[in-house]
C-alpha cells in the first residue's frame, strides 16, 4: 500500500527533519538565489541526499550535470565523489552560472568544474573521458536531444538520473500521463518513451517529487 495522501507533507517533512542536514552557508546561498531572483526550482534536499547516496554506490569519479541553476544539486553530488572524482556542470543562464561560481568558491569544491555554455553544443563537441554518472535538469524541451548525445558519452553500467520526467511546476497541473499540446510535456514524454524502449538502458521513473529516472547504460 501507498503512503496515504493526506499524510505525504507530514511524512516529506519527517524525512527531512531526521535525515537531512543542510549547513547554514547552503541554506544562506538558497536566500541570495530567491533574492536575484532566481525561481527555487532546485532539487528537494531529500532528492539531493539520493544523489549523493548514488553517486557514492557507484563509486562514480566522472560526473556530468546538465542544468547547474545555482549549484544546489552539485553539492550533493560533490558528496558522495570518491577520491580524485570530478563534477563537469554546465549552466546556460549567466546568473545562474555567477552565483554557483560564487557558492562553489565558498564551499571548496574544486572539483565542480563549471561551465558557462549551451549544453548541447558542448556535449557535440565535447571529447573528453566518458562519464560514470550523468545528472540531467534542465529545459525539458531538450530532453530527447540531450539523451542522443550523452549516450555515446556514458560507460557501460554507468548511471542516469534525470528530474521533472513526470510533472514540473510550470505544467499547470499537467503530467506527462495527459494528452497536451505543451511542447515541454511532449518532449518529456518523448523522453521517457525513447528510454522505455532503449536497448542501452534499464529505465524506470520513480513517481516522487516531481518524477526522477533513474536508469543505468547497460
Amino acid at each position: 500500500m501507498e503512503i496515504p495522501l493526506e499524510s505525504r507533507d507530514k511524512v516529506n517533512q519527517y524525512i527531512r527533519d531526521t535525515f537531512i542536514v543542510v549547513p547554514n552557508i547552503v541554506s544562506e546561498f538558497e536566500k541570495k538565489a530567491r533574492a536575484l531572483p532566481i525561481p527555487p526550482h532546485h532539487i528537494k534536499p531529500d532528492f539531493g541526499k539520493l544523489l549523493q547516496i548514488l553517486v557514492a554506490a557507484t563509486a562514480s569519479k566522472n560526473i556530468l550535470e546538465i542544468g547547474t541553476m545555482w549549484g544546489y544539486s552539485a553539492w550533493w553530488m560533490h558528496r558522495g565523489l570518491v577520491n580524485k572524482g570530478s563534477i563537469i556542470t554546465l549552466e546556460k543562464e549567466l546568473k545562474h552560472y555567477t552565483l554557483a561560481k560564487e557558492f562553489f568558491s565558498a564551499m571548496h569544491m574544486n572539483s565542480a568544474l563549471l561551465h558557462h555554455v549551451d549544453a548541447l553544443e558542448y556535449l557535440t563537441e565535447f571529447d573528453g573521458e566518458p562519464f560514470d554518472f550523468v545528472f540531467i535538469d534542465a529545459d525539458k524541451r531538450e530532453y530527447p536531444q540531450f539523451l542522443e548525445l550523452v549516450t555515446p558519452l556514458m560507460k557501460s553500467g554507468a548511471m542516469l538520473v534525470v528530474d521533472n520526467i513526470i510533472f514540473s511546476s510550470s505544467w499547470n497541473n499537467t503530467t506527462v500521463a495527459d494528452e497536451t499540446d505543451d511542447e515541454r510535456i511532449q518532449q518529456a514524454q518523448k523522453f521517457n518513451a525513447l528510454l522505455a524502449c532503449s536497448d542501452e538502458f534499464i529505465a524506470v521513473p520513480i513517481p516522487v517529487h516531481s518524477g526522477i529516472m533513474i536508469a543505468t547504460k547497460i
